[in-house]
């Protein structure tokens, strides 16, 4: 349906302003307040239009002789930021090191060859084709390809705005490094302070027959900021995609226990634990982050927290987020691991903490100062912002193998990870430990969430050992059926 904005004053009972975007020029349309008719109620999707803080003003540009607001950004943020200039004791993430690490065994067989995999940009982020060809360079002494294709509008990151190329460099230069013959795509969303791009992003890839099969997500929000029908209607897509045999990975944010939400504000803000989407959603995986391995092969993982190093990059170290989802239920598949960690001596929450819902992070993968290309210069990145698109090349490539040998795609995750198919002994259990902490240790609160033998909402199942993992998830295995678990028969 088309409307005029007269139309849209009149049977909304607002007014539509023009806006501009400061930092890009951007401009957008939008209305600070509006009324759904009741007639139209059953019909409408409630828009985005919970904005927090997180990015540049926008400004009201016209009309504004009666009005003139100036709110922020949605809050969707890229969750890292870039490390300072290495000093004594700076250990850097090699992607040998973590094929070493994780018994990462090269199979001849493929490379990812076959497979697609789709990492989704927003708030104007893009990616370097320049600093692609130094990384392959770096990595393999050529530059075998470009990227296979992109969708959306590409901005730019000249020198003058290499910020704009953090999170695009980082995904796609360590998926060509993991997964390098699988068919990439930079999906671009038009960021818009009235608009979800997430639910955009699914719903432009249930329209596309040919979606990519791996998508890998490094944005967020507040989950209080974002309508819960938007969350449902997200959730359910998803849901829909991984019926077509399309996984959908999300990185669970660098904020620790108290996420996004709870760590706004001054060092005298209340601390409180809160969930972030769309790492809350039950039909995504989440993956946290770990660290120490980037120091040697023989260097215990423990999960991604601030250090308490004094040094200039420091300041920036994440926390791995972890967190119960106050909206999404529990899904039954981890019924059993989470009722564990809640009833173990390592959940030391406040008792009335809400504990019912959507638990997450799934799994966890590495984390820590990763090394990339940026603006000409080798430098390094950390966050769940990294873990997220590693995990995304190890699901890709393990998709390439699997259709070469006629076998169906992965697909949706969550059952299969939690499924005993998956033995104890492929995962890395990670027992050290918490995220009680907002990224750089700027708010440290007195409870959190602890590691703990199993799955905890620090690092989930732990990381892959994925030799281990390959001998099962290239077979025709097949999910023993058990008894859902839920809350009746517990």
């Amino acid at each position: 349906m088309n409307l005029t904005v007269a139309q849209i004053n009149k049977i909304y009972n607002t007014t539509v302003f023009r806006w501009l975007h400061t930092a890009t020029g951007l401009i957008f349309l939008g209305a600070l307040e509006f009324i759904v008719p009741p007639e139209l109620a059953p019909y409408t999707t409630p828009p985005s239009y919970q904005l927090s803080s997180g990015y540049d003003a926008v400004t009201c540009t016209y009309p504004c002789t009666t009005r003139n607001r100036t709110t922020t950004g949605s809050g969707v943020v890229p969750k890292r930021a870039i490390d300072q200039t290495p000093e004594e004791g700076f250990h850097v993430l090699s992607v040998q090191r973590m094929k070493d690490y994780y018994n990462w065994r090269e199979l001849n067989e493929s490379l990812g060859e076959g497979a697609t995999v789709s990492v989704l940009a927003t708030i104007e982020q893009t990616f370097s084709e320049n600093d692609n060809y130094l990384w392959d360079a770096k990595q393999f002494q050529s530059f075998r390809r470009r990227m296979t294709s992109t969708k959306g509008p590409i901005g730019s990151c000249d020198s003058d705005k290499w910020y704009n190329c953090i999170e695009g460099n980082l995904d796609i230069q360590w998926i060509l490094a993991l997964a390098r013959d699988a068919r990439s795509t930079f999906w671009s969303v038009p960021w818009s302070p009235f608009s979800n791009p997430f639910l955009k992003y699914v719903r432009d890839l249930a329209a596309d027959k040919n979606a990519p099969d791996v998508h890998s997500i490094s944005y967020l929000n507040a989950e209080s900021e974002v309508h819960p029908d938007q969350m449902a209607l997200f959730n359910s897509e998803v849901c829909k995609l991984g019926l077509r045999g399309i996984t959908v990975i999300v990185a669970s944010g660098d904020d620790g226990a108290p996420g996004k939400e709870g760590c706004k504000g001054g060092p005298n803000r209340e601390c409180k634990l809160t969930a972030s989407f769309p790492a809350n959603c039950p039909f995504v995986t989440t993956v946290g982050a770990t660290m120490g391995p980037e120091k040697s092969l023989n260097a215990e993982e423990v999960a991604l927290s601030p250090t308490d190093k004094n040094t200039d990059w420091s300041a920036w170290d994440p926390s791995s987020a972890g967190a119960f989802s106050t909206f999404f239920p529990r899904p039954s598949w981890q019924y059993r691991v989470v009722k564990k960690y809640l009833s173990s001596p390592y959940n030391v929450a406040p008792g009335n903490t809400n504990t019912s819902g959507r638990a997450y992070p799934d799994v966890s993968f590495m984390g820590y100062h990763y090394e990339i290309f940026l603006n000409g210069t080798n430098v390094t990145v950390s966050g769940t912002s990294a873990s997220a698109p590693a995990f995304a090349s190890l699901i890709t490539l393990i998709n390439g193998i699997r259709m070469k040998r006629g076998l169906h795609k992965l697909g949706f995750l969550n059952p299969l990870l939690y499924n005993k198919i998956l033995s104890k002994s492929s995962y890395n259990d990670i027992v050290t430990g918490n995220n009680t902490c907002c990224m750089g240790g700027k708010l440290c609160c007195p409870h959190g969430w602890y590691t703990a033998p199993g799955w905890d909402p620090v690092t989930g199942l732990g990381t892959p050992n994925i030799g281990k993992w390959l001998d099962i998830l290239l077979t025709d295995f097949h999910l023993p059926l058990t008894k859902t678990p839920g809350p009746k028969s517990e």
